[in-house]
């Protein structure tokens, strides 16, 4: 059944993310799995085809494409194949609009181009042991010190953080 919300280009992402899962991952997951990571040549791989860049401006990288239905469409097909791809989500969904919002121009310049590229795989440390993930009752503390930052605090899970 077709759904309305998606549009012709959006169907043909839909084509080549499914061939690429069907090449690339499920071959791999039970490995992916048992070793407690995905392997980076797969970003690397989808970096390449566009994947993770969507949204990422051309001159970053990316596609310019303002839209988060690409990320749907990515999301859709990876559980459609039983991928739990818990990372591609946190680099796509939560770190990107955070470092489009909050990121200054060097910053963006800094990290978008590998976020695009698959070279730089972001992670989110938000649950701690006393708070969960209650963004508002977070402990953990970052202090600059000259170019550097001392961050003081505990995390219970690091979404990504392997990566």
């Amino acid at each position: 059944m077709e759904r309305m919300v998606y549009t012709a280009e959006h169907e043909e992402f839909r084509s080549a993310v499914r061939r690429f899962l069907e090449r690339e991952a499920l071959p791999k997951y039970a490995t992916w799995e048992r070793q407690g990571f995905v392997d980076p040549e797969f970003f690397l791989q989808m970096g390449e085809l566009g994947f993770l860049g969507m949204q990422v401006p051309k001159e970053f990288g990316g596609s310019g494409i303002e839209s988060y239905k690409f990320n749907a469409v990515l999301n859709e097909e990876a559980a459609a194949a039983g991928l739990a791809l818990g990372s591609l989500r946190t680099h796509l969904d939560l770190v990107y609009p955070y470092l489009q919002r909050f990121a200054n121009a060097e910053q963006k310049k800094r990290w978008l181009p590998g976020f695009a590229s698959g070279e730089t795989m972001t992670a989110i440390a938000m649950t701690e042991p006393d708070t969960g993930s209650d963004l508002a009752g977070i402990r953990t503390t970052a202090r600059r010190a000259g170019e550097v930052y001392i961050v003081n605090g505990a995390k219970t899970f690091i979404t990504g953080g392997r990566q």
